[in-house]
């Protein structure tokens, strides 16, 4: 063979010398990378004659863009065939013992704890002056840029910063006497002078 593409049109022809050379030269190849997986010998054999056989088809159907590159094409649907027979065995495989399928349902002491700190927050929110209601609206609802809130504001950008921030930490300071929500939770950083 004079070059690749003169390779895969023999390979195309079913030429009995060429599809030898196919088999021999790359099933030593994908045996060893599905062995480093860890399959045992049947299923090595499986995957590889799906993956020649995959190989083939494409090349049929002149899917292989670079001849020149075409033992990363067969490698690289060796790994396509092994991912599709792991998501069915995935799928079609036991549990180990002692370990049980998660639970798609919700935790109800959760959805509780979500609900009464929504609740909670909701009633803290109410006690805020409108100015910073207004302000925790613009920002965290209407997703609004600071920049245009400072210019509104009459204030510079690191002023909304600051004014945003005494809001939540005032919010929070409020949460945390009122239950063990360890997200609201303020942690001091030590100070290294003491």
């Amino acid at each position: 063979m004079n070059s690749d593409e003169e390779y895969l049109a023999a390979l195309r022809r079913r030429d009995p010398a060429v599809c030898t050379r196919f088999y021999y030269e790359f099933a030593p190849v994908l045996e060893g990378m599905l062995r480093y997986k860890g399959f045992d010998s049947a299923t090595v054999e499986d995957l590889r004659n799906e993956s020649l056989r995959r190989v083939i088809v494409l090349n049929d159907a002149q899917k292989v863009h670079d001849a020149a590159k075409f033992g990363g094409f067969v490698r690289g649907v060796c790994k396509h065939v092994v991912d599709e027979h792991l998501r069915v065995v995935g799928r079609s495989g036991n549990w180990p013992e002692g370990l049980e399928p998660i639970d798609r349902a919700p935790n109800m002491e959760e959805l509780l704890s979500r609900a009464e700190l929504l609740s909670l927050l909701i009633d803290e929110i109410r006690k805020l002056t409108p100015g910073e209601r207004k302000l925790l609206y613009d920002v965290y609802l209407r997703g609004r840029d600071r920049r245009i809130l400072a210019e509104e504001f009459g204030i510079s950008q690191s002023g909304i910063n600051v004014r945003v921030f005494k809001v939540v930490r005032k919010l929070r300071r409020a949460l945390q006497g009122k239950g063990s929500f360890s997200a609201f939770k303020e942690t001091k950083t030590p100070n290294p002078s003491q």
